[in-house]
């Protein structure tokens, strides 16, 4: 029962923060934009066409498998550092997992060099 406690006070805590932090930047942000400050800057020189920046989707692939496997590292590396000995089902589960993250790894890079 104590420890439901503590997660409910947890997640109640994390709640709170997530809205105050949404309220404090609706309540302080930049309201009066004007003409000067929201012309692009470049080099002192004023832009006489407005081009729209392209940006690739392929970068943005490459962003979410690197956020994949940086995740997945924050989470199997706390278990593998301890050295202690494990279940059946931890090895099976991190077995797993790993299996998965590498066969979309695969998927990935076979789906690159179709293009």
């Amino acid at each position: 029962m104590e420890n439901l406690i503590f997660l409910t006070c947890f997640i109640l805590f994390a709640f709170l923060t997530a809205v105050s932090m949404l309220v404090m930047g609706y309540i302080f942000e930049y309201k009066s934009p004007d003409r000067i400050k929201s012309s692009t800057y470049e080099c002192g020189i004023k832009v006489k066409h407005f081009k729209n920046i392209s940006f690739n989707i392929g970068y943005f692939r490459y962003l979410i498998m690197f956020m994949i496997f940086d995740i997945s590292s924050i989470f199997i590396y706390p278990i593998l550092a301890t050295g202690v000995e494990y279940s059946k089902f931890h090895t099976n589960t991190i077995t797993a997992y790993l299996l998965l993250i590498l066969f979309a790894l695969l998927q990935f890079t076979l789906h690159r060099r179709q293009k």
